[in-house]
């Protein structure tokens, strides 16, 4: 017979577009640190405990990559716990940032570096890009 009635489904894609952008700008993002050997990167959950370091990172923290994985960001830059936590949370949400820090070394060394923090590919993580005072 007739047509009674007509059924329209309205889906908002606006979200949806914005997560996959989100998402392929932090592939981006993850592919060009990875090929990035030569600039000290920390892929770090938002609850600041590092989830893994390049090679060029741990030279520059005088520790191994695996030994780097088992450490919490807070207490490799020891100053201001509440403020690296409040620029990785925000780094984690999307917004990048800039501190500087001195840093010691395994060797008791202390070295001041710039540290870029990144949004992750993940929601709960951001990468630090560690860069030297120079």
């Amino acid at each position: 017979g007739a047509p009674v009635g007509v059924v329209c489904v309205e889906t908002d894609l606006t979200e949806i577009r914005s997560l996959d952008t989100r998402l392929r700008r932090a592939e981006r993002l993850a592919e060009s640190l990875a090929g990035a050997d030569a600039l000290p990167v920390l892929r770090v959950e938002k609850s600041a405990r590092v989830r893994s370091a390049n090679a060029a990172a741990a030279t520059a923290l005088g520790r191994s990559t695996s030994a780097l994985r088992r450490e919490s960001l807070l207490a490799l830059l020891g100053d201001e716990p509440d403020a690296w936590r409040s620029a990785i949370e925000s780094a984690a949400a999307g917004k990048s940032a800039l501190r500087t820090t001195a840093v010691k070394h395994r060797d008791g060394s202390v070295v001041t570096l710039h540290v870029l923090l990144l949004p992750g590919v993940l929601e709960d993580e951001a990468y630090l890009v560690l860069m030297d005072q120079s």
